[in-house]
Parts: C-alpha cells; sequence; structure tokens
C-alpha cells in the first residue's frame, strides 16, 4: 500500500507524510496531530495550507507557504469541482496513508493517531 496519496496542485505531486513530517506539523501549527485532523475537518486556510507544505517537503524542500497558495489556488481554478473540501479530503487521505493517522468510521474522514478502528 503507497504511503502517499497524489494529487495535482500546479503539477502531479505526491502528498506524503511520514513521522518526520507529522512531527514537523505539529511544531509548524503548535498543536497535536488530533487537533490538526479536527481543524482540517473545520476547512482552516492555514491548516490546509501548512499541511500540504509539510506533506510535500519530500519533494521540494524549500516551499513557502505563499508558493503553496498559489499550487492550492491552481487547483481550484483548474476545475469548478475542486473545492476546499476536496482538498481536505485528500490531505486527509494522505494522513491515513501514512499508517499513524486511523479513519474514523463514523465521519469518513481521519480520526488520529492510533485511533480505533
Amino acid at each position: 500500500m503507497p504511503r502517499y496519496i497524489d494529487v495535482t496542485l500546479d503539477k502531479p505531486r505526491r502528498l506524503r507524510f511520514d513521522v518526520n513530517a507529522l512531527s514537523t506539523l505539529e511544531k509548524a501549527l503548535t498543536v497535536p496531530l488530533g487537533e490538526i485532523v479536527v481543524q482540517l475537518r473545520r476547512v482552516s486556510v492555514n491548516t490546509l495550507i501548512t499541511c500540504i507544505q509539510v506533506g510535500l517537503l519530500h519533494e521540494e524542500r524549500n516551499l513557502t507557504p505563499d508558493r503553496v497558495g498559489n499550487m492550492v489556488q491552481a487547483y481550484f481554478d483548474r476545475d469548478p469541482a475542486n473545492d476546499f473540501e476536496a482538498l481536505a479530503r485528500v490531505v486527509s487521505d494522505a494522513l491515513e496513508a501514512s499508517g499513524i493517522v486511523k479513519p474514523d468510521k463514523d465521519k469518513g474522514a481521519a480520526a488520529g493517531p492510533l485511533a480505533e478502528t
């Protein structure tokens, strides 16, 4: 099972969260992983951009939030079906693909680390 999710932003990309990326994400957002998952459900722009930035660091170490914001805008502009919730779902799927975040059966979204399955 791949530990990444393919997404086309400015170009085809692979969103991947390993343990180091998740640690970087927690530091950047100053909240634990479980709260990050909750923030994604609330459709937080900052959380989404930071998650994408960290999830792409394995491809491009020098990504800035502004650059990621431009990628996200390109995603929205390319197809009217591409909306914020769809992109948040892609991020959630990538978090689940890490094997650290388990799916929430009740909500159909990531539930946080070590959630019951």
